[in-house]
């Protein structure tokens, strides 16, 4: 009988190469979607070699999500979602009506659009897209959310853009190299927070909490960016030493664990992360200090990019499966799990509060 790392090198041979940096996201949860087939074989290997206590870790005792329910929800969701729909960037709200493009595709139009990332008062959109036709040419934008003013603050190959409590600053990484950097709304400021892969690994998908501390990702290295493995650190707005919020990363079923993809509640007291196992890609809430407090989506799934409601009632975030994703929402709890109008083929989403979309001044 071939041994387990043989099994898993030809299940691995169906991989493709990690593709460009600017379609990570959706690139990130299918290989996650493939690899979690992979870590099941590889349980089902283990239980019959008699390795089963080894891969029952922690996470397989985390409290489980409630299974999708039926029958209308509990309350009526309010604020506006922002979604990737195709390479552009569309708003919607919650119930999937008031749909449409955040940019009309024309001249001087940045054009495809990434990581759309709402301003705390809903008024205005962080996101990122293309300003010239060569590899790498994309810029930080920020834009009203009806349209008018977009102003871009960098093109030094930005993603992920989160927002100050106040609304005047945002922070970002620079795609595939792995620093954090801070800048004014205006486009002005721009201080690097994080070194980078000079320092031996690469850090990724800031988070700002509304108590002033940005939760960013640090994997090994910039080979990483994007894989499994990362653990989430939180440091001062300002800079400095960050100190790390989880612990190292686990192993289940010889596969390296880790989290991904942190957003903080509104009131800052709890956030949102994807924890991959060999099982699964699940989205988690977590403590301040750093401890899994419940799952919200069911075991089993591959979830992704979660995303608090404007009242830090309910957790939006994007399953795939087959090949293709869909949009759910659960309470923060992770009750009243239920799939929501309008989101499928998206592999991003946002949420924020719901603003005047007429264009003035």
């Amino acid at each position: 009988m071939p041994d387990l790392e043989t099994l898993l090198e030809r299940a691995a041979e169906a991989y493709e190469p990690y593709p460009d940096a600017y379609e990570r996201t959706v690139e990130r949860a299918r290989r996650l979607d493939r690899r979690r087939r992979i870590g099941i074989a590889a349980l089902a290997v283990a239980v019959a070699c008699g390795g089963l206590t080894a891969a029952v870790l922690a996470f397989a005792r985390a409290p489980k999500a409630t299974p999708v329910q039926s029958g209308p929800p509990v309350r009526i969701l309010t604020g506006e979602m922002a979604i990737r729909c195709g390479s552009n960037v569309c708003l919607m709200r919650p119930d999937g009506s008031a749909y449409r493009p955040l940019l009309p595709n024309g001249r001087n139009v940045p054009f495809p659009q990434w990581d759309p990332a709402f301003s705390p008062d809903g008024s205005r959109v962080a996101f990122r897209g293309y300003y010239g036709t060569g590899d790498g040419q994309y810029a930080l934008y920020v834009v009203g959310v009806g349209g008018c003013h977009l102003a871009r603050l960098t093109d030094m190959a930005p993603s992920n853009p989160a927002w100050s409590p106040d609304g005047r600053t945002l922070v970002f990484d620079t795609s595939g190299v792995g620093s954090i950097y801070r800048i004014g709304a205006d486009g002005h400021g721009l201080t690097r927070l994080t070194p980078g892969e000079s320092s031996g690994f690469a850090d990724g998908d800031p988070a700002w909490s509304s108590t002033g501390t940005i939760t960013f990702v640090r994997y090994p290295d910039q080979h990483a960016f994007g894989d499994r493995f990362g653990r989430l650190y939180t440091m001062s707005s300002a800079g400095g030493a960050p100190r790390g919020l989880t612990g190292r990363p686990a192993t289940i079923a010889g596969e390296t664990t880790g989290f991904g993809e942190p957003a903080w509640s509104p009131d800052g007291q709890f956030l949102a992360a994807v924890v991959y196992t060999a099982a699964d890609t699940r989205v988690v809430v977590l403590g301040k200090d750093g401890r899994v407090v419940r799952s919200v989506s069911p075991a089993g799934w591959t979830a992704f990019s979660p995303a608090w409601s404007p009242d830090g009632r309910s957790i939006a975030f994007l399953v795939l499966r087959r090949g293709a994703t869909s949009l759910y929402v659960a309470d923060a709890d992770g009750s009243h799990l239920r799939r929501l109008p309008r989101g499928g083929a998206a592999d991003q989403v946002a949420w924020g509060q719901r603003s005047a979309s007429a264009c003035t001044g």
